[in-house]
């Protein structure tokens, strides 16, 4: 006759008095019950934060009268920059709170146009001819001196 273990057979561990000295686990429901509960995520784009404005040192103002009445800390030097022309207003608040100013013009500088008109540069036999004159009065003057005979 075959034991009916699968049947009537309890724990004797698992029920009381003996479940109250071990972590008793609760029942685990089967795989495919838990995994028909959680819940499909949609995913997630990511927001990046706005970003800040480029900081520039560059104050455009609309006229000479518009840098003087801008407002600066005492003892401050501001550069402004007129909107439509190529001026910029140099502005020096001092620690009494008076202002002064200076206006620069701007102009383009164009690099290969000077170089072109004005050539700086001479050849060695240039260089030469301009430096022979100096060494013939250095050599004179040692002379005078008495200074080397064998020159």
């Amino acid at each position: 006759m075959p034991y009916p273990y699968g049947q009537t057979y309890t724990n004797p561990y698992l029920s009381a008095p003996y479940a109250q000295n071990y972590n008793v686990a609760p029942p685990v429901q089967p795989i495919y019950q838990q995994q028909a509960n959680v819940p499909q995520n949609a995913p997630q784009t990511i927001m990046q934060a706005p970003q800040p404005p480029m900081q520039s040192n560059k104050v455009y103002v609309t006229s000479f009268e518009d840098a003087m009445n801008r407002y600066a800390m005492p003892n401050t030097l501001m550069v402004y920059r007129l909107q439509d022309e190529s001026l910029e207003f140099e502005v020096t608040t001092d620690m009494s709170g008076k202002k002064t100013c200076r206006t620069y013009a701007l102009k383009d500088n164009d690099t290969n146009t000077s170089t072109a008109k004005n050539p700086q540069y001479v050849t060695q036999e240039q260089l030469k001819e301009q430096i022979k004159p100096l060494y013939d009065k250095l050599d004179e003057y040692i002379k005078n001196m008495g200074g080397n005979n064998n020159a």
